[in-house]
């Protein structure tokens, strides 16, 4: 699995094969050179999932149904919070996370406080029939945009365009 997000004027990397390769790599827009790079292993979380960056510090979404918040200048992690489940994709909004769930049944977009890791709502927007997949999820003025394949034969992808303040 591979996460992306840029804050602090770099894009952060997530590279997880879900073997050996498990590294977390900080690059540079402007020319692609990999300015540093971490071993995922340093921290207890399972699988790295996706990746996103507000006010100097990296969110990491798990497999294991985590968030962890590592300091970008230190790699110190911050803390955690467990959402249970599978996580596959979390962005920053309008003062909150949003972070994609699933698992057996559940298929879901939740708003989480990135204070305390309070879940203060979740979405179950991609219809019925089976557990939607997400793809990926990114964020910018307002705006959560949600990229799933929908359930069923065909394996449809459909974007969601998402503004957080009426949520």
């Amino acid at each position: 699995e591979r996460g992306l997000g840029y804050g602090g004027g770099y894009l952060w990397l997530t590279a997880d094969n879900f073997s050996t390769a498990r590294v977390l790599y900080k690059i540079s827009p402007t020319d692609g050179s990999v300015v540093g790079s971490w071993s995922l292993a340093a921290f207890s979380f399972v699988h790295a999932m996706d990746i996103d960056y507000e006010d100097g510090v990296l969110y990491i979404a798990a497999s294991d149904g985590t968030v962890r918040l590592i300091d970008a200048d230190t790699m110190a992690e911050l803390g955690s919070f467990d959402l249970g489940h599978i996580l596959t994709g979390v962005a920053y909004a309008s003062g909150s996370l949003w972070v994609h769930r699933i698992d057996v049944g559940v298929d879901e977009l939740v708003r989480v406080d990135p204070d305390t890791g309070v879940e203060l709502a979740s979405y179950s927007q991609y219809g019925s029939g089976g557990a939607a997949v997400p793809l990926g999820i990114g964020s910018g003025d307002g705006y959560i945009v949600s990229l799933v394949r929908t359930p069923g034969s065909s394996g449809a992808v459909r974007l969601h365009v998402i503004d957080t303040d009426s949520m």
